[in-house]
Parts: structure tokens; C-alpha cells; sequence
């Protein structure tokens, strides 16, 4: 019966799908902050993202590396992962990891699932506003609808954290914040 759905739809591609997918699970489970699966974020998490993003220059990532610099992971479910109800692009000297690469940040950021606005990119603007920092880094793997035990040691999760943390040092940077932002995914347990 899908299959006919799907060629009646004429639904073929993998975006298409996959919003198709979503869609059916907000109808048949409700707001995605309840009991929507795990594996919905991974299914908008694979669609392409229609945006343009091009590294900043190796001298811009050469100053980064220089003065009063912030470099923040950020993680954690959906508060942290582009959740926010208005995209920002940031005005400031504040970037967005992802990939070993240095972004100038504007959102969705690159690295956390969603596909809206962050608290982030209007933080580091902020930031740099009060004096506090000359550049602010932020190195997004935030996962909508995630408990914290995936994010532990032994969590599907915690690998990643482990690579993002390496790619930075890589480029000869040091994560110097650890921002978590959880939800309601572990409502209701000890």
C-alpha cells in the first residue's frame, strides 16, 4: 500500500522521502518534541541542505588561532540544534566548525541537526559585543529528541564528540567551552 502511495505522489527522490517520512510520523506521533522516534533526526539530518557555504580563507583561520578565542562544542537535543523559530546570521568575527573547516556562522549551523535558528550565532555576536572574546568558534553536534545516555561513554553518540574534539586540535585549536542544552527527551526518569 506505501509503494502505491508513494508512485501515486510521485515521490522519488531521497528529499522527497524523507520529508514524506517525516511528515507521516508528525501525523501518526505528534509534536516532535514528544514521542517522535530517535531516527526521524537522522532521516532530516540525511536530506541535503540547500544553503551555500564556503571555508574562510586559511589567514582568517591563522588569526583565529591568535588572540581571545572562545571555541565552544555545543551539543545536547533540540534547544542546542537549530530548533529556534528565526534564522541569524552572525555580524561578528563567529564561526562554525564542521568537517575540519572553519564557516563564517549563520544559521542552520553546519554539524547539528535542524534546520532553523540557534541560540549560538546570536551568543557569539554577543559575545564579542561585551568584550569578552575577539572571535568566538562553535562546533555544533547537537541531535533533536536525544536522551543523555546516548551522548555517554558507550552511547552511539559519544564517538562523535570524541572526532569533533580531535578535528579541532588538528587545526591547532582548543575546545575551551562544552555547551550542553537538553531538553525533554529524559523527562519523567531518575
Amino acid at each position: 500500500m506505501l509503494k502505491t502511495l508513494l508512485k501515486t505522489l510521485k515521490l522519488r527522490s531521497k528529499r522527497a522521502l524523507g520529508v514524506f517520512a517525516a511528515l507521516l510520523a508528525l501525523v501518526a506521533f505528534g509534536s516532535p518534541h514528544t514521542a517522535l522516534p530517535n531516527r526521524l533526526n537522522d532521516i532530516f539530518a540525511g536530506l541535503p541542505l540547500k544553503r551555500r557555504a564556503e571555508p574562510v580563507s586559511v589567514d582568517l583561520l591563522e588569526g583565529v588561532r591568535s588572540g581571545r578565542v572562545m571555541v565552544a562544542l555545543t551539543f545536547g537535543q533540540s534547544n542546542a540544534a537549530n530548533s529556534g523559530e528565526t534564522r541569524y546570521s552572525s555580524k561578528r568575527r563567529v564561526y562554525n566548525f564542521y568537517r575540519g573547516k572553519l564557516y563564517r556562522a549563520r544559521d542552520p549551523l553546519l554539524g547539528a541537526t535542524g534546520r532553523g535558528g540557534s541560540v549560538w550565532t546570536r551568543l557569539g555576536d554577543r559575545l564579542i559585543a561585551a568584550g569578552y572574546y575577539d572571535a568566538v568558534v562553535f562546533v555544533p553536534l547537537a541531535v533533536g529528541n536525544t536522551p543523555i545516555a546516548r551522548w555517554t561513554t558507550g552511547g552511539d553518540l559519544h564517538v562523535g564528540v570524541l572526532e569533533a574534539v580531535r578535528a579541532v586540535q588538528v587545526q591547532g585549536l582548543s575546545i575551551t567551552h562544552l555547551l550542553w542544552h537538553q531538553g525533554e527527551s529524559d523527562r519523567g526518569t531518575p
